[in-house]
């Protein structure tokens, strides 16, 4: 229990501290949130602009999409904050030889990744500020769902994100070997480009090749058409399997890059 504790105030500690170096910089975390609303005003009326001319596309309507689209939004920025921010500090890490220094350090190499590269005040401007604005123009009492639906939409939702994350790491590892592997982790920023598509829709062979190619569309769009009943809920089953499954490749695959990583260093 003390490890847990220890582990926990280390990581309140980096937090603290990347709270101190935002604040530094306050007017550039406003000028992304900006830019970010500006993106999202957008996008809103170019949806507006598709629907006025079609109506419908497939089961979904104009409200649908919108909500595809929050849960996009929120995807790109959990992609962000738990996989790729924490993948790109990594290999800037093992570039400059700092990897070695937090190695001998007594706390977990991975949370201290992860907790590195939480910001909490761009979390509440540039993340949640335009999830906000998105929010106004969803009729969410128009919504038919259940809490059945709510709680596999979910499922799907977390089980993709640590799909995506163990892609993410996958795609990072080659710097362990070669010393470099950036443009290989960008490659999740064109995944998270494709996003707003109803799932159900889609081809029983691309929604395979979704997992590998474009697993964002789970997150967002197959999460999406759960929580609106466009997809039956079993999908929860499968994404857990998933999960499952890519929870043992990611520590495997951890574990490998550490025994190289030494190897090569020693």
């Amino acid at each position: 229990m003390s490890h847990y504790i220890r582990s926990f105030k280390i990581n309140m500690a980096i937090i603290a501290e990347r709270y101190k170096i935002e604040k530094a910089y306050i007017a550039d975390l406003w000028g992304g949130a900006a830019s970010t609303l500006v993106f999202m005003a957008t996008f809103i009326v170019f949806v507006d602009l598709i629907y006025r001319r079609v109506g419908q596309i497939g089961d979904y309507t104009r409200n649908d999409m919108l909500v595809l689209t929050f849960l996009g939004q929120l995807s790109f920025f959990t992609i962000r904050r738990f996989s790729l921010d924490p993948a790109l500090d990594l290999i800037q890490k093992v570039n400059t030889g700092r990897f070695d220094y937090f190695l001998l350090r007594p706390h977990s190499v991975r949370q201290h990744l992860l907790a590195n590269t939480i910001q909490p005040i761009s979390i509440l401007t540039v993340n949640l500020t335009p999830l906000l604005l998105l929010s106004f123009f969803i009729n969410w009492g128009d919504i038919h769902t259940n809490t059945l639906q709510i709680m596999a939409a979910i499922t799907v939702f977390l089980c993709a994100q640590l799909l995506i994350r163990t892609i993410t790491l996958i795609l990072t590892l080659p710097v362990f070997y070669i010393g470099e592997s950036t443009e290989l982790v960008y490659l999740i920023f064109g995944m998270t480009s494709v996003t707003q598509i109803p799932y159900n829709l889609l081809s029983k062979s691309t929604q395979i090749l979704s997992f590998v190619l474009a697993p964002t569309i789970i997150s967002t769009a197959a999460s999406g058409g759960v929580l609106l009943g466009k997809i039956h809920a079993s999908l929860a089953f499968t994404m857990l399997a998933v999960a499952i499954t890519c929870h043992f490749i990611y520590n495997y695959a951890w574990k490998k890059a550490m025994n190289a990583y030494s190897s090569a260093s020693s």
